[in-house]
């Protein structure tokens, strides 16, 4: 498979995500159990795994939503011999969505808010797709936090599904992944829950700030119905554990590779 991928960059980085085991597993284990027959619409593509499994799993179609043009290549070339995958290059907080069964997001990121989650819940609700989006809830609590977490490398051999290995080793991983993006392992024994901002439908979030969290960090976790959870403290993650208003690392831009 020849694609161009940058090290480092935005291509990259979404690889790095689906890496996430338990984040990965999840999004897997609901799939497998819900997108038999059904369509599918990605909003937010990134690496093309969430498709790829909905289509290995009895979707009828998927669309998936990409604007970012690195990882539009990616998906071009990746489903280019598959009638049943639609790629949309647009903005999922405006763009009109077609007729689906299912609206599958990855777009929580560290502090919640950095994905566009609002702006995208609000031209779902515009369009009455709200209940048919997942994941769907979230418990957002915040606290304190005196421990250091512990980096470990994403590594394709954390898997054991074979589904999801036979993704990854359409890709040549030892050139994709980075030292740069690590897995945390948060230290739970040092974290301090001391109230919760938000617990309830994703569709219902307002935007949380530094004041709705008495300045102190957030720990939440999001759900298909209250099952598969993923969540940014509870276990080993690729999200970190940050404030309302901090931004997330910026990703560095430096090498190029071709991988054939």
């Amino acid at each position: 498979m020849d694609m161009l991928y940058y090290k480092g960059g935005h291509t990259c980085r979404v690889f790095d995500y689906a890496l996430d085991v338990d984040r990965t597993m999840a999004y897997h284990d609901w799939i497998q159990a819900n997108v038999n027959g059904k369509v599918v619409c990605e909003l937010g593509a990134g690496s093309g795994i969430m498709a790829w499994l909905c289509l290995k799993y009895g979707a009828t179609k998927v669309y998936c939503y990409e604007n970012n043009p690195d990882t539009l290549y990616h998906l071009d070339e990746l489903f280019k011999d598959d009638d049943r995958v639609v790629i949309k290059n647009e903005d999922i907080s405006t763009a009109t969505f077609p007729t689906a069964d299912i609206y599958l997001h990855e777009n929580i990121a560290s502090n919640v808010f950095m994905e566009n989650i609002l702006d995208m819940y609000t031209n779902l609700k515009a369009q009455g797709l709200e209940d048919k989006t997942f994941p769907n809830k979230i418990k957002i609590q915040h606290g304190t936090y005196t421990g250091t977490s512990t980096n470990y490398p994403f590594r394709v051999d954390n898997f054991t599904n074979a589904n999801v290995l036979e993704f990854f080793n359409m890709f040549n991983m030892n050139e994709i992944i980075t030292d740069i993006f690590t897995y945390l392992e948060h230290d739970k024994n040092e974290i301090t829950i001391n109230g919760t901002s938000f617990d309830g439908d994703l569709k219902d979030l307002t935007r949380i700030t530094e004041a709705d969290t008495n300045n102190e960090y957030i720990f939440w976790e999001a759900s298909f119905d209250g099952n598969n959870t993923i969540s940014n403290w509870k276990t080993k993650t690729h999200w970190n554990i940050i404030k309302a208003g901090d931004n997330h690392m910026a990703i560095p831009e430096d090498v190029t590779y071709n991988i054939g």
